[in-house]
């Protein structure tokens, strides 16, 4: 694997992680087929799902009723193509397109906010890194796009 930049390295580890338990849904297109590909549990693999949803700010899975086949939302789609093409690719994407404050931070904490409250990073120079050691402790939230 190359990296132009060492720094991003922990972002992309941490990125991988989940990523992977998307692949496995889209490769099986089954969240419970892809769980036990990976030796998981449904529940597990859709928190992995929210936490990339929340990396992106995009919606990946259509809302469906347990037991009924997996439904990937356009972004979705177009993620599970880039993953299943060439998954490294697709994470060095993901890193380049990440939201503040989910890299970094307690899983269970990102997960608990909806996606749509990440906000994208601020435009970055060639001195600002963009690694999880150098973000602010509170992440940036944005309210609900359904209220007014």
């Amino acid at each position: 694997m190359d990296f132009e930049d060492e720094h991003e390295l922990p972002n992309i580890h941490e990125i991988t992680d989940h990523a992977f338990y998307f692949y496995a849904a889209c490769r099986k297109k089954s969240i419970g087929g892809g769980a036990k590909l990976i030796g998981s549990t449904p529940r597990s693999m859709l928190n992995h799902i929210k936490w990339l949803q929340c990396l992106t700010g995009k919606k990946l899975l259509e809302e469906v009723e347990p037991g009924r086949t997996m439904q990937l939302s356009k972004a979705g789609k177009k993620l599970c193509k880039q993953i299943m093409e060439d998954f490294h690719t697709a994470v060095k994407n993901l890193n380049a397109s990440k939201m503040d404050g989910v890299l970094g931070n307690s899983f269970v904490e990102v997960i608990k906010n909806p996606y749509w409250s990440y906000r994208p990073l601020k435009k970055q120079t060639k001195d600002s890194p963009t690694t999880i050691h150098n973000r602010s402790e509170t992440p940036q939230r944005t309210s609900s796009p359904n209220k007014k």
